[in-house]
């Protein structure tokens, strides 16, 4: 097994472990709206969100679903 923590690591193997400059950073939302959410609730919602988490943390993202399951994908610029 690799260790992680080794201080030399050729570019190869940096890339391989996404670490130091090829590190990936970035989280997943995974969301269920009750069936008596109306349109007007998710938009509000996604709205708010956008503003104030990923706008406001120079975040991207990327997803999609239905009112039953919807998932984004966020992570740095």
């Amino acid at each position: 097994m690799i260790k992680v923590d080794a201080k030399k690591r050729s570019r190869r193997l940096r890339k391989k472990l996404y670490v130091d400059e090829f590190k990936v950073l970035g989280f997943e939302v995974d969301l269920t709206f009750a069936d008596s959410t109306t349109e007007e609730t998710m938009d509000a919602f996604f709205d708010d969100f956008l503003t104030n988490v990923i706008d406001a943390n120079q975040l991207v993202f990327g997803g999609g679903g239905t009112k039953e399951r919807f998932f984004w994908l966020c992570g740095t610029r």
